[in-house]
């Protein structure tokens, strides 16, 4: 399994960019020091429980939210995790994924 604390910091940092938000703005905004969000996002740091609801704060979403990376995984976790998905699934729940697929990739 990937590094928690890495896959902590991608998911700050893709909220983060879709919110168009500058590492700056977001360390003012939580107010602490700009290269430690830079430490955060690349994993090399974990923030205290304290800063960690600050940021989901300036990320205006839930805290447990900066924890639903499960896409971030390497692309072979992936592809395995959906190889497992389809082994169980039912005929139209298999379906209803392919046209999902589908309609993504296409």
């Amino acid at each position: 399994m990937a590094n928690l604390k890495k896959l902590l910091g991608a998911r700050i940092k893709e909220i983060r960019t879709a919110r168009n938000m500058t590492q700056e703005k977001f360390a003012e905004l939580i107010n602490i020091n700009p290269s430690n969000i830079s430490k955060i996002e690349t994993g090399r740091y974990r923030p205290s429980e304290e800063n960690l609801a600050k940021i989901a704060d300036a990320l205006n979403v839930p805290p447990y939210k900066l924890y639903m990376n499960e896409h971030n995984k390497p692309i072979d976790e992936l592809k395995q995790d959906i190889n497992n998905l389809l082994e169980t699934a039912a005929d139209n729940d298999i379906r209803l994924a392919y046209k999902i697929l589908n309609g993504i990739i296409i």
